[in-house]
C-alpha cells in the first residue's frame, strides 16, 4: 500500500517578499524599483477591506518592521488609488513617523479622483448647457486635453453675460477663470474655495485635472461624517437620561474605573460607552431601569456602538464600516421608541 504524500501549503508574506526584493536589488548596486499596488490589495494582504484604526496600526507596524513606507501615505490617500511601497533611506529607518502625513487632503474624496465631464472652448454653447442639464451640473470645466485647462463655464457665467447683452454663441464667450487646487492640498483649504466659488477643480501631481469637487460633493461628504456623530450624540443623551437618578455616586465612580478618584467625576455626563456597559451589565443595576428589554441583547448592541464610536473619533478615512450607520440609526430609534412608550 502506497503511503500518501504529505501536501503542505507554503504561506507567502507579500510585505516580506517586497522587502527582500528591494534589499536584493540594492545589494546588487541597482536602484530598487518600488512595488506599485492598488491600495485595496495592500489591505487585503492583512485581511481588511477598509482602513479602520486597527487595520492602520497593524499595517504601519508591519511596514516599519521591514523598513518600508508607502507613497502616498496609505492611510490618507483615496481608497481606489495605487501606492508605491519602497524602502526607507538609510538613517530614516529608526522611525517612519516623520514621513506619515496626518493632514486630510482633498485627494481622499471620490470626486477629486473622478475625471470630470468637460467641453472645449470652441464648442457651441448649447453643447455645454445640454451637458449641464442632462447631468444636473452647475458648471463644466473648459479644456483642450487633460492638462490644458482653459476655464470654467456655469449657469452663473452664462446668465451674467446674457444679462449684459453679450452675444453668447460659443463656450469661450461665457467662460470664466477656473479655480484650481492641487490634489495634495488640505481638505480644509478646498472647503474654503468651494464655499466661495461653489467648486474647485483638482489638479494631480502630473498636471492633469483629476476631478471637480462641488458644494454638493462636500455636503454629501459632510453628511457621511456628521450623520454618525449626530446619532452617537443622540444615543449618549438617551443613555444619560435613562440612568440619571438611578445610581449612587459610588456606583458611578465604580463604572468610571481609573478616573473614579476624581471627586468631580460622579455624574452620568462623565460616563463613556465603556463605562455605561460596565454599569449596566450588572443584573442588579439593570433591574433598576424597569425596562422590558433583554439585558444581554442591549449590552451587545451597546458594545457595537462603542466600537463604531472609536473608529469614527479616530477619523477612519473610509467612513463607517458597512452597516455601521444603520446600527447607529436603529439604536437611536430604539431609544426614541422607549421614550415614546413611557409617555402618559
Amino acid at each position: 500500500m502506497e503511503e500518501n504524500a504529505e501536501i503542505t501549503t507554503q504561506y507567502t508574506d507579500p510585505i516580506a517578499e517586497i522587502a527582500s526584493r528591494l534589499k536584493r536589488e540594492a545589494d546588487q548596486g541597482l536602484k530598487p524599483k518600488p512595488e506599485v499596488v492598488p491600495l485595496r490589495r495592500l489591505l487585503s494582504w492583512f485581511g481588511y477591506e477598509r482602513r479602520g484604526r486597527f487595520a492602520v496600526t497593524l499595517i504601519r507596524r508591519k511596514l516599519e518592521r521591514f523598513g518600508l513606507h508607502t507613497t502616498p501615505d496609505f492611510e490618507y490617500c483615496y481608497i481606489e488609488s495605487s501606492i508605491s511601497i519602497s524602502s526607507l533611506h538609510p538613517g530614516d529607518a529608526e522611525s517612519t513617523q516623520e514621513m506619515d502625513d496626518p493632514t486630510v487632503r482633498v485627494g481622499i474624496l471620490e470626486a477629486a479622483n473622478r475625471e470630470p465631464t468637460s467641453v472645449t472652448p470652441h464648442e457651441d454653447l448649447n453643447v455645454a448647457t445640454t451637458k449641464m442639464q442632462i447631468n444636473d451640473f452647475s458648471q463644466l470645466p473648459v479644456m483642450e486635453g487633460k492638462r490644458s485647462l482653459k476655464g470654467i463655464i456655469s449657469w452663473e457665467s452664462i446668465g451674467l453675460r446674457i444679462a449684459m447683452g453679450k452675444n453668447c454663441r460659443l463656450v469661450k464667450d461665457c467662460m470664466d477663470v477656473a479655480e484650481e487646487i492641487g490634489i495634495d492640498a488640505p481638505l480644509l483649504d478646498a472647503a474654503e474655495g468651494i464655499a466661495k466659488n461653489g467648486y474647485v477643480l483638482v489638479k494631480g501631481t502630473n498636471g492633469a485635472i483629476t476631478g471637480i469637487v462641488t458644494a454638493s460633493d462636500l455636503a454629501s461628504q459632510f453628511l457621511d461624517l456628521a450623520g454618525p456623530f449626530l446619532a452617537i450624540a443622540e444615543i449618549e443623551r438617551h443613555l444619560r437620561m435613562m440612568i440619571r437618578g438611578k445610581f449612587t455616586d459610588e456606583e458611578v465612580r465604580d463604572a468610571l474605573g481609573d478616573v473614579s478618584d476624581d471627586p468631580g467625576a460622579v455624574g452620568p455626563d462623565d460616563l463613556t460607552f465603556g463605562n455605561y456597559r460596565r454599569l449596566l451589565e450588572n443584573p442588579q443595576h439593570w433591574s433598576r431601569l424597569e425596562l422590558n428589554v433583554a439585558r444581554e441583547v442591549f449590552i451587545e448592541r451597546l458594545e457595537s456602538v462603542r466600537l463604531i464610536r472609536n473608529d469614527i473619533m479616530h477619523f477612519d478615512p473610509d467612513g463607517p464600516a458597512p452597516g455601521a450607520k444603520k446600527t447607529l440609526s436603529d439604536f437611536a430609534k430604539f431609544f426614541r421608541d422607549l421614550a415614546r412608550m413611557r409617555l402618559p
